[in-house]
């Protein structure tokens, strides 16, 4: 009963976001919205901001428990984006707000794992160390958060050929980008203290 309660509200704010920009949602819209009484909405959330933390922790949960090892990058994008594709107009509403940046921590932790985890494969004949594997996953996750929020700001659909586009620039570079880590490093050893 509780998880079906909690997504009666979130469901209610996702469509009161549709609608209205987030700094004119009010807790009393919500409970109008969801047909449920204010000490139902209290017990679940302290307030709006609450209720927007509570729903990209949600959505960076079903991302992280939906993971498959055999999804492609492309799958992968697309998982990670299936949020902000699926309540368009609710993200750009929090876009615009003093709330931005929720949306970008979602989408770098997100992209973080799943490329990460294609960065490890990729790095794997080269034996890269931990620092070189952080250094080429951030170049390709803060390229993946760019793009992506700049979709978001556009406010308009996904292009549907982005996913494969991301994959193949990442399947057509990262060999260089390692390569060309590896000669940085070895040509700029790191002063040991």
């Amino acid at each position: 009963m509780a998880r079906r309660t909690q997504a009666v509200i979130m469901q209610a704010f996702m469509d009161l976001l549709t609608r209205k920009p987030l700094d004119k949602i009010t807790v009393k819209d919500v409970i109008e919205e969801a047909d449920i009484n204010r000490n139902t909405f209290y017990y679940y959330y302290e307030n709006i901001q609450d209720l927007l933390d509570a729903f990209f922790e949600q959505e960076l949960q079903k991302f992280s428990e939906s993971a498959e090892r055999t999804d492609s990058f492309a799958k992968e994008y697309i998982r990670a984006c299936a949020s902000i594709r699926d309540n368009r107009r609710a993200i750009h509403h929090i876009y615009l707000s003093e709330n931005r940046q929720l949306i970008s921590n979602y989408l770098k932790t997100a992209a973080e794992q799943f490329v990460g985890r294609f960065v490890r494969e990729a790095a794997a004949p080269y034996a890269l160390d931990e620092a070189g594997i952080s250094y080429v996953m951030h170049l390709y996750s803060y390229s993946v958060l760019g793009i992506t929020m700049q979709w978001i700001q556009k406010d308009v659909p996904l292009d549907p050929n982005l996913p494969e586009l991301l994959e193949s620039t990442l399947n057509a570079s990262v060999d260089n980008i390692i390569r060309d880590y590896l000669a940085f490093s070895k040509a700029h050893p790191a002063e040991k203290s």
